[in-house]
């Protein structure tokens, strides 16, 4: 943690370095380190040489066997900069990443990038309902209840905890249909259970119970 943070220090210390115009007298006006200063302490945070980092900063380097430095200008300078730092950021937040999602992981499971949908079936009102139907709307009357649970009833309790008042929070409360459906001995899928079980069930018997 604190490695990370040294490095983010380093990053927003290395964003503060400025530069000057210096001039020329062969070629065009190069720059120089405004604040040398901010340099040394950035440069101490990355634990890297401040002088090579300001040849960095300042100039640009060609070829490959024979280099030859040609100088920034104010504007190529400050590009660099920021390119540096950006690197660096960027590299930092990857590294980050990586550690969570190793942290995280199960070990030993292949885990594939995947997209899925989760297309639930609509809830319908025929004037007249199959029992297939019925379990799908039934199955989406959960699906409700559970999302009220857990999104309106629980954030009531803790705002209502904390004192905050919310009002206008009011929200239809779908358990008496749920019971309606399968309370046990009383709900509708449990007497149908009951019906069909016993040896002279009819549909008149259970409209009879309901």
């Amino acid at each position: 943690q604190k490695e990370i943070f040294r490095i983010v220090a380093g990053v927003l210390h290395f964003g503060n370095v400025k530069f000057k115009v210096e001039k020329k007298a062969t070629e065009e006006d190069g720059c120089a380190i405004l604040n040398p200063e901010v340099v040394q302490h950035a440069s101490s945070l990355f634990k890297i040489n401040p002088t090579l980092i300001e040849k960095f900063l300042c100039n640009r380097h060609i070829g490959t066997r024979s280099v030859i430095l040609v100088s920034y200008n104010i504007h190529q300078a400050q590009d660099a900069r920021d390119a540096m730092v950006k690197r660096v950021y960027a590299d930092l937040f990857q590294f980050v990443v990586d550690k969570i999602n190793k942290e995280l992981s199960s070990g030993g499971i292949v885990r594939h990038k995947f997209i899925g949908v989760l297309d639930i079936f609509g809830f319908e009102s025929f004037e007249v309902n199959s029992f297939e139907q019925l379990c799908i709307n039934f199955c989406n009357e959960k699906l409700q209840f559970h999302f009220n649970e857990h999104i309106f009833k629980m954030e009531q309790t803790l705002y209502s905890a904390e004192g905050i008042n919310i009002p206008g929070s009011s929200f239809v409360d779908n358990q008496p249909t749920l019971d309606l459906l399968e309370l046990k001995t009383t709900g509708i899928f449990s007497m149908t259970d009951e019906e069909i079980n016993i040896p002279k069930g009819s549909d008149d018997g259970l409209l009879l119970k309901i």
